[in-house]
């Protein structure tokens, strides 16, 4: 019986290990894409810092940053992003990452 329950807890601990590194993959993996869209925003804006998004790949870009910052499932580490934001023309995302910090 100890063969069976050692064997049983070495597959808890194997499982466990296992959900954690996919839960690490899945937070570089939104982060790596928050940051790409808001890269793409930037740079589809030009010198031109209005908020405006000037072409329909930096709305889509925008649009696309929003969703992930709404999706409830989105492991994305909110503070690290949040500091990167320019200040005057994301406000609707810093909201989105204040409210997913507690602080909106």
């Amino acid at each position: 019986a100890g063969r069976q329950e050692d064997q049983i807890q070495d597959f808890h601990y194997s499982h466990v290990e296992d959900q954690t590194a996919m839960e690490k993959n899945a937070r570089d993996i939104h982060d790596e894409l928050s940051f790409l869209l808001l890269e793409g925003i930037i740079h589809e804006r030009g010198d031109d810092d209005n908020g405006k998004d000037r072409t329909l790949r930096g709305k889509i870009y925008r649009k696309k940053l929003r969703q992930l910052l709404r999706w409830p499932l989105a492991k994305l580490q909110s503070q690290r992003l949040l500091s990167s934001l320019p200040s005057t023309s994301f406000k609707e995302e810093q909201a989105l990452l204040l409210g997913r910090l507690g602080r909106h």
